[in-house]
């Protein structure tokens, strides 16, 4: 339980933003609603603070189990290969929301 709250923090809480963020984008894609989204959520993205703020010792702990069990590796590896993980890893699964939330004033901007 542990390694598991180190690798995957607040992930639940990051995933309920993009899902209240997706659905009102969703509803009206216009400037105007795209902007009050963002102004509704905008509290609410501090939940990737504490994410990205515990994204060194995630991958730490990735590379600490992935070195002393051959089972995880292995799960690693079959993860890897299968459709849905795109040829992904768990480490560029857990690097999404870091990357995600540098991507939204990039976005805004435009």
């Amino acid at each position: 339980p542990v390694e598991l709250n180190t690798i995957f923090s607040n992930v639940e809480q990051v995933i309920g933003v993009n899902k209240a963020l997706l659905e009102a984008l969703e509803k009206d894609a216009s400037v105007t609603n795209l902007t009050e989204a963002f102004l509704a959520m905008a509290g609410y993205l501090k939940v990737y603070s504490i994410y990205c703020s515990n994204q060194d010792a995630a991958l730490k702990t990735v590379e600490e189990i992935q070195g002393r069990s051959p089972r995880f590796k292995t799960f690693l590896v079959d993860s890897q290969s299968k459709f849905l993980s795109r040829g992904l890893d768990l480490r560029d699964f857990l690097i999404k929301p870091t990357q995600r939330i540098c991507k939204y004033p990039l976005f805004l901007q435009q």
